[in-house]
């Protein structure tokens, strides 16, 4: 056993600090840790990449043109084209602008174009002109329609713009079929005389989009331009009837001289000189129209063996109003 005396502790002791902390002073500390920094078998650096997926932007239509957001007066038995320019931008180019279409709508009432035509590029690279026709029907409701511009994009996103309005005026129109009717010749004291041929009646056609069309008649006394006629050769305005009759009467059954209800309408005496409402409406629509058909009640007798015609008393006139 060894014998360890005090004073060989205290050299021991020295010794292992010297072996310890010898190091440190032969070398500077930041060497040391420097080192220790440059162990080998792991990485001391790296690349890392980032990335985000953003999705893709819908397409916005920041224009309809201000010329369509107007007064609109309706073609009489035709059709009112408005035109107008749309323009469409989207952050993606305009090579993601699909397509763009519009319709105006008014309650039930839509008239629409699909496919409005694409122009050239818009203001910049990220936008595109579209110009689009919409036809309004001469039958078409008046008052005011919602304009509705939508446009899509490569992806199926889109956008809709309805804030723009226009007005679709009233109009109040109608055409005759004839502007001449001819009776069946008759003898004096004769009753029931009614057209000439199957074409002898007044088809009247509301060809304005005035809802329902009232019908009046000025009608007046026939005359006759015979120089042997005397003061009393006339037949009197009073002596007609007009019937407001569907177009598929036969015209042969003289339900026109029949103060009856026909069709839900009924036969009008007519007065000379005087606006008579003949009973009936034409409705408003594609081809809705009413016939009117003449009939010669009675040729009074006594009366000369002429011809009777409207050159002396005038022509008679066909009125159409609005319904009240």
């Amino acid at each position: 056993m060894m014998n360890i005396q005090k004073g060989d502790f205290l050299f021991i002791f020295i010794i292992m600090g010297v072996l310890i902390f010898l190091p440190l002073a032969s070398a500077g500390f930041s060497d040391w840790f420097s080192g220790l920094m440059d162990i080998t078998g792991w990485p001391v650096g790296d690349v890392t990449t980032v990335s985000i997926a953003l999705s893709n932007a819908a397409p916005n239509v920041s224009e309809v043109s201000a010329n369509v957001n107007s007064s609109f007066d309706p073609i009489e038995g035709g059709l009112r084209e408005v035109e107008f320019t749309v323009i469409v931008n989207d952050t993606n180019g305009d090579a993601d602008i699909q397509n763009a279409s519009a319709n105006f709508t008014q309650g039930t009432t839509e008239r629409v174009n699909g496919t409005c035509e694409r122009g050239d590029v818009g203001t910049d690279s990220a936008s595109a002109n579209f110009s689009c026709t919409i036809s309004l029907q001469y039958f078409n409701p008046n008052g005011d329609y919602i304009i509705r511009v939508e446009a899509n994009d490569s992806s199926g996103l889109g956008d809709i713009n309805n804030t723009l309005t226009l007005t679709y005026n009233l109009l109040t129109a109608m055409n005759l079929s004839v502007n001449a009717l001819t009776l069946a010749a008759a003898d004096p004291d004769e009753y029931n005389i009614t057209n000439n041929s199957a074409t002898d009646f007044l088809n009247i056609e509301n060809t304005g989009n005035q809802a329902g069309l009232n019908l009046s008649v000025n009608a007046s006394d026939l005359g006759t331009t015979n120089a042997q006629a005397g003061a009393n050769d006339f037949i009197p305005a009073e002596n007609f009837t007009f019937a407001n009759i569907s177009i598929d009467y036969d015209g042969v059954s003289k339900a026109e001289c029949m103060d009856s209800t026909l069709d839900g309408n009924q036969t009008t005496n007519l007065v000379n000189a005087t606006l008579t409402a003949v009973t009936g409406i034409i409705d408003r629509g594609a081809a809705q129209s009413s016939s009117l058909y003449l009939c010669l009640v009675h040729v009074p007798a006594g009366i000369g063996a002429y011809t009777y015609d409207t050159t002396r008393g005038g022509s008679w006139s066909v009125l159409v109003a609005s319904e009240p």
